[in-house]
């Protein structure tokens, strides 16, 4: 195991002690475990044995994940995919570094931008000291948090959930109920971490203007909407038709994404649109 310099600094520091103490303790022992770039796997089965490896039957792997999300949200440690695997990038490490290269990928481009500097400062290589320096972090270069906009995997509050979806007319308890659902599923999609949630939700408000703009959850009864009326049947066949259009799922359009995801959307799109067309045509000849 690595040898690591601990400075007083983190007993100042405003990040770690915004940490519960279980997760502070998590991180310090993070701290020895990483190496001279301050990088090692974000499996949590690994990090459980590693960090723990005479508690195991007292840390469960759900408590290491939650010290993940909690280091990560206050800015303390990265966390970024390579070739499908999960990795951790602890910011500001400063740390003498011994190795030539970290045995762990570099984080992409679009992370390494918000990542101060791997400490690999070759006028302190050959020297036994401490490089200087907190563990606390600072501000991206265009000013937005460290780890809260250019990591891979971006986890919005509920209160931004809710704002976002004040801005793009969606309904609250719809807003409410997407966050939840993502918070079961660990902001995971198709195995990988939700990059950007904004578009998922504006999409999700395509759904809901479809099923006609439900007012509250299913199975308690809407009040009309504040139009007047509940949208009308060729309303929502005219808004399904403008959607998909556009949408990124379609190969004929110039946002066509190739993602999985779109694809699976778009086809839930034109099934709810065949069913509504025939809804109104079986209307119409009754």
């Amino acid at each position: 195991m690595p040898n690591r310099i601990l400075r007083d600094g983190i007993l100042r520091s405003e990040k770690v002690n915004a940490l519960e103490p279980l997760t502070e303790l998590f991180y310090r022992r993070l701290m020895s475990v990483v190496d001279d770039y301050g990088r090692t796997e974000a499996h949590p089965t690994l990090l459980r044995s590693s960090c723990y490896p005479l508690l195991i039957d007292k840390v469960d792997e759900a408590s290491v994940k939650k010290h993940l999300k909690s280091c990560r949200e206050v800015g303390l440690i990265q966390l970024y995919t390579v070739d499908g695997k999960h990795f951790i990038q602890l910011i500001n490490f400063n740390q003498q570094v011994r190795a030539k290269a970290s045995k762990y990928p570099d984080p992409p481009a679009d992370d390494i931008r918000c990542v101060a500097d791997a400490m690999q400062v070759k006028s302190n290589a050959h020297l036994d000291v401490d490089v200087g320096g907190d563990v606390d972090v600072g501000e991206c270069v265009d000013g937005t948090r460290q780890g809260a906009n250019h990591s891979l995997a971006e986890i919005p509050s509920l209160d931004e959930v809710k704002a976002y979806a004040v801005t793009i007319g969606l309904v609250e308890w719809k807003a409410v109920d997407w966050h939840q659902k993502q918070e079961a599923l660990g902001w995971m999609m198709n195995n990988q971490p939700i990059r950007k949630w904004q578009p998922l939700l504006a999409r999700l408000r395509t759904f809901w203007e479809a099923d006609g703009k439900p007012l509250k959850p299913p199975g308690k009864a809407s009040p009309a909407p504040t139009n007047g009326a509940a949208m009308p049947p060729w309303a929502r066949i005219k808004t399904i038709e403008g959607s998909l259009d556009k949408h990124p799922g379609n190969h004929e359009s110039v946002y066509y994404s190739g993602k999985a995801s779109d694809k699976a959307d778009f086809k839930a799109l034109r099934v709810k649109l065949r069913g509504l067309k025939a809804d109104q045509e079986k209307e119409a000849v009754t």
